[in-house]
């Protein structure tokens, strides 16, 4: 979510979301990962896997070059911080 606004799984309807977990289905559109490192995207690609014994451990994940490295990046932009307080107001997750 603090990619790209949003999480993972995402529908306007609760049972499409409970299918998308189920199947592990997920994207990244361009419009909003195209400004996301690649480094990144390949963490999240491992750790959203469906069977947990191919699933990255934590250690890894701790260990992932991502994580490890000490760029600086600049806050997230408006469409990132306008699509967080959206799915905000309108979570049921709180």
């Amino acid at each position: 979510m603090m990619l790209c606004g949003y999480p993972p799984f995402y529908d306007e309807r609760e049972f499409k979301i409970f299918k998308m977990i189920k199947l592990c289905e997920w994207v990244f559109p361009e419009e909003d990962w195209d400004s996301v490192s690649s480094e990144a995207k390949d963490f999240i690609r491992k750790l959203l896997v469906k069977d947990p014994k191919d699933r990255m451990t934590a250690d890894e994940a701790l260990n992932h070059p991502w994580i490890l490295s000490k760029i600086e990046k600049p806050l997230p932009d408006e469409r990132i911080l306008s699509r967080l307080r959206e799915f905000k107001k309108t979570s049921r997750f709180e």
